[in-house]
């Protein structure tokens, strides 16, 4: 009964590091998109009002994103507290542990990370209306063409935001994984099996 614990907390820890770099860098890439429009920054970050430029269906799926961000900043926030106290637990017990999730916690976020690239490199329309349907509850999101909020944010400011998520991803997974083989190597630990 120990070592089935001990093998659900190691797939928790491992199954953590790709759920909290994709969380923690699409809300980076996200406020560092709204660095430039003072009002959109402002409702995001207050309780203030979009002004009326904006049509009803763009300020409900505006609503509806502040609404997400808020979410995802909150469970990014209990994970990365699970993280760091499972980190600390495994460090602390089983260093091979600790050194087997970093690696395979790194590596299965670069396996899911190439996953999205493909689908991003064959049909980015695809890739984006499915993000959309996965986080949303309604379809706001369908804008018209002219709409002010598309005017803003245009298909390669959403292009050039997902290159960016994909890049930071891969070096930080890579940094993880390197530091979990590391760990067992500087450990003289054995195989990660």
């Amino acid at each position: 009964m120990k070592k089935i614990k001990r093998k659900v907390f190691l797939v928790v820890f491992i199954i953590l590091i790709p759920i909290l770099l994709f969380i923690a860098n699409g809300l980076f890439i996200f406020n560092n998109g709204l660095k430039d429009d003072q009002e959109m920054y402002n409702f995001f970050k207050s309780n203030e009002e979009l002004s009326s430029t904006y049509s009803e269906r763009e300020i409900m799926h505006l609503q509806e994103v502040k609404e997400l961000i808020q979410s995802l900043t909150a469970t990014l926030r209990l994970g990365l507290l699970l993280f760091a106290l499972m980190s600390l637990s495994l460090y602390i017990k089983n260093k091979k542990d600790f050194a087997k999730g970093l690696f395979y916690g790194g590596n299965l976020t670069i396996l899911l990370l190439i996953i999205f690239l493909i689908i991003f490199l064959i049909n980015f329309q695809f890739f984006f209306t499915t993000f959309h349907k996965l986080l949303f509850k309604t379809d706001y999101w369908l804008l018209e063409s002219g709409s002010k909020l598309l005017q803003q944010f245009p298909l390669e400011f959403w292009v050039q935001g997902f290159r960016n998520l994909f890049v930071y991803i891969f070096v930080e997974s890579l940094i993880i994984s390197s530091l979990g083989y590391l760990i067992k190597k500087r450990k003289k630990l054995s195989t990660f099996k």
